[in-house]
């Protein structure tokens, strides 16, 4: 999706605006109800669309009838809402009314913006969180009291994430709870905090941990701990099991949505990963550095271009995108910015940042290495 089209949906403006936009017209000449009819004669999908009472909502309701299926579904948005989530919702309900239908231009904007949303969030999840079957970790917690309280144990407590499966190892044994979410690395804590602080219960079977600002949080309680990004995740055999690596089918794939399949930490914000094949190519005229490397878990190549000016305090920034191995051969110091600028989405991060990474999204807008 363009940027601009990106930003575009992410205005709040007038719901009763977007539906004239998607190809709704008013039911009658003075009415304020909105009507859209389309898809395929003798099964067209119908939705009307109208205020309530308090003028603050719109309320939409979908039908489409054929020989086969039937829908209805009513869903509601606020008076002023964001355009891309009213052309998302009005895609899904297209899409559930026909699965081979091209859907009208606006709905199909929706569509864009529903994955455009899904590649950004699995580029830039966020702090490493979980939610863990509460059950499973309760009795894994009685039995650490069982069996290590007991002996005063004087080591940690390692937390890593793999096939769904949260595992929890201690220098006596390891034991595996179900889990779902994103965990790339590894999380230590001390063992006695850990089993001393967890709480009595859970809130629906289900219990949240996350790790932020080297603090481990369970269901609200925080302890402290130290996130280690060097080593995979290991499988449920205890085995290291390495990102997803390019093939021949994941080779045509856009870059980001590689990454979003590959799931390697080297596509997140603030992370550390072995890395290999590292060249210098040099100083453009702007006096940028720039240099390539390699992940060394998923082999994806890396442009990064950075500045720093001696003369000012927090100046030094750098800029990086993976890239092809085909783009390798013509990269050089001068065309590396013109590169970045191009790309899909670029990592920032640097002393102007106090260390902590970000994503960009694009193609488009300069690179910000001077101000």
């Amino acid at each position: 999706m363009q940027e601009e089209l990106f930003k575009e949906c992410l205005a709040v403006v007038p719901t009763g605006r977007v539906l004239l936009e998607a190809g709704f017209v008013f039911d009658s000449k003075d009415g304020d109800q909105l009507l859209f009819i389309g898809g395929p004669a003798g099964r067209a999908l119908r939705i009307t669309a109208g205020q309530d009472m308090f003028q603050t909502h719109w309320q939409l309701l979908a039908t489409m009838n054929s020989e086969r299926s039937a829908l209805c579904e009513e869903f509601f948005f606020l008076k002023n809402d964001v355009r891309g989530n009213v052309l998302k919702r009005l895609w899904e309900v297209w899409d559930s009314a026909y699965k081979n239908v091209p859907p009208p231009p606006a709905f199909d904007v929706g569509r864009e913006f529903k994955e455009y949303e899904a590649v950004k969030k699995a580029m830039d999840p966020g702090p490493p969180s979980l939610s863990v079957d509460g059950e499973m970790l309760r009795m894994v917690i009685r039995r650490y009291r069982d069996k290590l309280i007991p002996k005063e144990p004087t080591g940690g407590l390692r937390l890593s994430y793999a096939d769904r499966q949260l595992r929890l190892t201690s220098t006596e044994d390891t034991f595996y709870c179900p889990a779902w979410g994103h965990w790339f690395g590894e999380a230590e804590v001390d063992v006695i905090s850990f089993v001393g602080l967890a709480p009595r219960a859970f809130h629906r079977g289900r219990a949240s941990i996350r790790f932020f600002d080297e603090l481990l949080w369970l269901e609200g309680v925080c302890m402290p701990g130290v996130w280690r990004n060097e080593a995979p995740a290991a499988d449920a055999g205890g085995q290291s099991k390495p990102p997803v690596k390019a093939t021949a089918q994941t080779e045509s794939l856009p870059i980001e949505k590689f990454h979003a399949i590959s799931m390697c930490p080297c596509l997140q914000t603030n992370t550390r990963i072995p890395t290999t094949n590292h060249q210098n190519l040099g100083y453009d005229d702007q006096d940028r550095n720039v240099s390539t490397y390699q992940c060394t878990w998923c082999e994806t190549d890396w442009l990064r271009v950075g500045y720093r000016n001696d003369s000012f305090s927090r100046s030094h920034r750098y800029y990086r995108v993976p890239i092809r191995k085909s783009v390798l051969d013509t990269l050089n110091a001068e065309n590396a910015v013109w590169a970045i600028e191009q790309a899909n989405f670029r990592i920032v991060g640097g002393e102007l940042y106090r260390f902590r990474e970000r994503c960009e999204f694009g193609p488009g807008g300069n690179v910000d290495l001077y101000s």
